[in-house]
């Protein structure tokens, strides 16, 4: 079970690969959602770690997510996106990708780390 800093530590460093791979001159959207995805994940699973939960799978840390922030919609929205393009090969507008990070993934990564310093 991962610590609240280890789980935070995965979150930046999967926000810096969604930022070094969206710097690059060939884009990669379906990567960027992902990592964007991951890093939510791990902003998120901070929080749980924070409260004593140790979610291990999606459905439950979408559940709680949801039962316990104001984010819910966000963060299965961001998963949804992240399956979406891993698993049914959707593809996303570099457009599309930077409204994800300005919205969801910015509100998901707020909200956690608000909660993070009650």
């Amino acid at each position: 079970m991962l610590t609240a800093q280890e789980h935070l530590a995965l979150a930046e460093r999967n926000e810096q690969f969604a930022e070094a791979i969206s710097s690059m001159p060939q884009r990669f959207p379906e990567w960027e959602i992902t990592a964007l995805f991951y890093s939510a994940l791990h902003y998120a699973s901070a929080f749980l770690a924070s409260q004593g939960y140790n979610p291990n799978n999606h459905s439950l840390r979408n559940h709680l997510i949801g039962d316990l922030t104001s984010v819910g919609l966000d963060y299965q929205n961001l998963y949804r996106l992240s399956m979406n393009t891993r698993y049914r090969g959707m593809q996303y507008t570099l457009q599309q990708v930077d409204a994800i990070k300005a919205g969801p993934f910015r509100r998901v990564k707020a909200e956690m780390l608000a909660l993070l310093r009650k």
